[in-house]
């Protein structure tokens, strides 16, 4: 059956005395539901979030429209979509960067008509189109109007265009002023205006995005900590000292505990099994920072800390812990946020008096006041010394030995590495031991002593150190020397 006109004439098909589906001369198709009410194709499922609902999917030969924007045509991109806009769950900007009495029916028109043909009903009937028995098109008196076509066929538009994938194929672009919507999600409306954005996690459904954020091009890689702080992302954090996977904001007394920094949209996230509900701690890589200028202006390549404000960091100025190395500058007026490269370490000034780290290699190493070392020091090469060798440190306790004699008398000048020895001796004077010394801070193993005597008689005293131990020696002879005779002898002592 063939309803209409042969001639340019407007077509409308009427329920309850409004149009329902109009075709005006111009050659458009308006299909107005009633208000709250549907366009089906292939479905009865309603759907308050939706005007038009497909069981299938919906093609476009050209592409899609949402409000006056199109959607974008970009080739399969390798990296991230730049500059992205996002309206009603389209891209349409962005880039790659690597019940009633009976009715009465009216029937108008014939080859001389020039008005608008109008078929329906003047009351508030269904209206169905039927062929070979099964509903095609309806009208529901709800104010619906349905499509059903058959099995493996379409609702075309435009087009002879056929598509196994698709129900409704267009032959133009499909313009929604709200938005598009895939089961029970919307399209989302989103537009990521700083160039240094890309679209992130992304939830696409049947080719709309439905979830998505704007987010900085990150590339750092993270660890999930737990906390029982609410922490927010760019926020410093240090350890909290209850489990080896938890953390807590960081403060400026903690300073020494820092941990890293909330990761913002982390490239990689580790620990998510053991930490599920966590939060992404950077480990390295560059990720936005807050921070303040409580040390001043922030430049790139500065070392940035933890400020008083908990979370907040700070141009470092002073020796200890950094989170890392600011790649963006800040002002130093109120509080912002910046790109910084994840370091962390213990960092000290080039202008302090101080050089500290955790470990280093230095090709030349220039002191021009003093140079203190906490810890053993070792050297891999000759020590050259172009002034005097000081030596320093406690000095030995010491008594007068057995061997003195009487009234015998005994003065240490030095300390466990070097100094002299002098010893009066009395009365009675035998063989053994002048003096016992006994180190400040007892060796590592027994050292080594070196005993010189000081004059004549000192050398042919013939002394040397005896009952050598790790906490001492005694300086002791195997001849009985002279009494009441002042003996000196310098000692030099290693390890």
């Amino acid at each position: 059956a063939v309803l209409g006109t042969t001639d340019n004439h407007g077509v409308n098909i009427v329920q309850n005395g409004a149009n329902r589906i109009s075709m005006p001369n111009d050659g458009n198709i308006i299909l107005t539901p009633y208000t709250n009410k549907f366009v089906f194709i292939n479905t009865t499922a309603s759907d308050s979030e939706a005007d038009l609902i497909v069981n299938g999917r919906i093609k476009s030969l050209t592409g899609f429209r949402s409000g006056n924007a199109n959607g974008v045509n970009i080739s399969q991109c390798g990296g991230y979509i730049q500059n992205a806009v996002v309206s009603g769950g389209i891209i349409t900007n962005g880039n790659c960067s690597t019940g009633g009495s009976a009715g009465q029916a009216i029937v108008q028109g014939g080859n001389a008509f020039n008005q608008t043909l109008t078929m329906g009903t003047t009351d508030n009937f269904g209206i169905n189109l039927v062929k070979q028995g099964s509903v095609m098109m309806a009208i529901s008196q709800d104010g619906n109007i349905d499509f059903n076509p058959s099995a493996n066929k379409w609702v075309r538009i435009g087009t002879s265009n056929t598509d196994g994938e698709a129900q409704l194929i267009v032959n133009g672009r499909v313009k929604s002023l709200t938005g598009f919507r895939v089961g029970n999600s919307n399209g989302i409306t989103l537009t990521c205006s700083n160039g240094n954005q890309t679209l992130g996690a992304p939830r696409i459904e049947g080719g709309i995005i439905t979830q998505a954020s704007c987010s900085t091009n990150n590339s750092d890689l993270a660890e999930n900590y737990a906390s029982t702080d609410n922490l927010a992302p760019a926020e410093i954090v240090m350890a909290a000292g209850t489990a080896p996977t938890a953390v807590t904001r960081a403060t400026a007394a903690g300073r020494e505990k820092l941990m890293g920094v909330v990761s913002t949209e982390p490239a990689q996230t580790l620990g998510t099994e053991q930490v599920p509900e966590g939060y992404p701690i950077a480990l390295t890589g560059r990720v936005p920072v807050k921070v303040n200028g409580e040390g001043g202006a922030i430049a790139i390549g500065d070392k940035i800390t933890i400020s008083s404000v908990a979370g907040v960091g700070k141009k470092a100025t002073n020796a200890g812990m950094i989170v890392g190395t600011a790649v963006e500058t800040f002002n130093g007026v109120g509080q912002g946020s910046i790109e910084v490269f994840v370091n962390l370490m213990y960092w000290s000034p080039v202008t302090s008096n101080f050089l500290q780290a955790q470990s280093a290699e230095f090709a030349t190493v220039n002191v021009t006041s003093g140079l203190t070392v906490t810890g053993a020091a070792t050297f891999n090469s000759a020590i050259v010394v172009n002034g005097h060798i000081v030596t320093g440190g406690g000095a030995p306790n010491y008594a007068v030995g057995s061997a003195a004699g009487a009234g015998a008398t005994v003065v240490v000048d030095g300390n466990d590495t070097a100094g002299t020895i002098t010893v009066t001796t009395g009365s009675g004077v035998t063989a053994g031991s002048l003096a016992d010394l006994v180190f400040s801070h007892q060796y590592g193993k027994s050292p080594r002593v070196i005993i010189s005597g000081q004059d004549d008689a000192s050398v042919s005293a013939r002394v040397y150190p005896g009952a050598k131990s790790l906490s001492g020696f005694s300086l002791s002879t195997a001849q009985t020397l002279a009494p009441n005779t002042t003996y000196t002898f310098d000692y030099f002592i290693v390890e």
